[in-house]
């Protein structure tokens, strides 16, 4: 909930450490939490490519895919 709430605070910084945090614990909502800060921050490309490592690591995790899709939408790919 940290991660999310750096987000909606408009810290992306703050959220990227929270999110790597829970990649060190190995939890998948690391992934999405790095994705959407940098997303906020305008690094789509980042956020992408974050996105992609998780869902080759936890395919099963379908928040990560949905991003992921929104992210490709939003850049008409």
């Amino acid at each position: 909930d940290q991660g999310y709430n750096f987000i909606q605070q408009g810290d992306a910084d703050q959220a990227i450490a929270v999110g790597n945090k829970l990649l060190e614990m190995r939890h998948a909502r690391g992934f999405e939490i790095i994705a959407l800060a940098f997303e906020q921050q305008g690094r789509s490309e980042e956020a992408i490519k974050v996105l992609r490592d998780g869902v080759s690591k936890v395919p099963q995790a379908w928040p990560l895919w949905e991003l992921l899709g929104n992210l490709h939408s939003d850049q008409d790919d």
